[in-house]
């Protein structure tokens, strides 16, 4: 395969770094199907390597940006300054991708916060998705204290760099390589989520389970079962409100949040290309 590294200007002139990965010939032509991934928080698209491995040898394109505030994008470290802006920057990776594979379908994965910014992003954009995929998405409230819920959008306004509240690196797999990977890598942002950030998220949270019904395209859910820093309940939600008639939840028994870096993820990353293979 081939690995590609760009940027383009996002929006309030950010400068957003994309990866993408092609099948293995000149012009990446021979993909039959373009999938875009939306990272989780605090992480960056570089992490997404078993994914890839799972899905560009069997002719897939892969295209993953860094968020605003992540990994080798411009902004303050995990600051999530505009919801609306990540969806606008995710538009302009997928127009990137149609231009280069015209006439491809189009899947979407994301995770975690990734999650919450795919499904914002799907029911923007629903009929010219072919199917979206949600990995531990954090898209309800679910196991967050009611008190965070309720100051966290009016602290995300007034200090929205305020360090909140600090995630456990441990729940991120129950592979130690992967953590020790995740805590040394200098990409990932390590530090406490910024109130914009957390307030953003609470506040799309809530709008979620009034607009899933207005979801149609096809979904996938995966989430752990063990999954300590996104509810599980939060995914089964997901699945029970979204109005696809096309839908599938796979919960995964044990496993943590990262379920495509568990010591199980060829077992996790073999069902969900065998659902896009069915749905492409």
């Amino acid at each position: 395969m081939r690995h590609h590294e760009e940027t383009f200007s996002g929006q309030a002139g950010l400068t957003i770094h994309l990866n993408s990965w092609l099948p293995d010939d000149p012009k990446g032509t021979d993909a039959h199907t373009v999938v875009v991934v939306a990272h989780g928080f605090g992480e960056h698209s570089g992490r997404y390597g078993n994914l890839v491995d799972a899905l560009v040898p069997h002719g897939y394109a892969v295209y993953a940006p860094d968020h605003r505030g992540h990994g080798k994008s411009q902004g303050h470290r995990a600051l999530i300054d505009n919801h609306e802006y990540l969806l606008d920057d995710l538009d302009q990776v997928f127009d990137i991708a149609a231009q280069r594979h015209p006439g491809r379908h189009t899947f979407l994965v994301g995770h975690s916060m990734g999650g919450n910014i795919a499904l914002g992003s799907a029911l923007r954009r629903d009929s010219k998705l072919r199917g979206l995929v949600l990995s531990g998405p954090a898209i309800t409230n679910h196991g967050i204290s009611p008190v965070l819920v309720a100051i966290a959008p009016l602290l995300g306004r007034i200090a929205p760099k305020l360090g909140t509240i600090k995630l456990a690196a441990a729940g991120v797999s129950r592979d130690p390589a992967v953590v020790a990977a995740y805590e040394a890598d200098p990409l990932v942002f390590h530090g406490k989520i910024p109130a914009g950030t957390g307030g953003a998220l609470i506040r799309t949270s809530k709008e979620f389970p009034a607009r899933l019904p207005q979801l149609a395209v096809p979904l996938m859910v995966v989430h752990g079962s063990a999954d300590t820093l996104v509810s599980p309940e939060s995914g089964k939600t997901a699945h029970r409100l979204a109005g696809s008639s096309d839908k599938t939840l796979k919960i995964y028994d044990g496993l943590f949040h990262e379920v495509f870096n568990e010591p199980e993820h060829k077992t996790v990353l073999g069902e969900v290309r065998a659902w896009l293979d069915a749905h492409r």
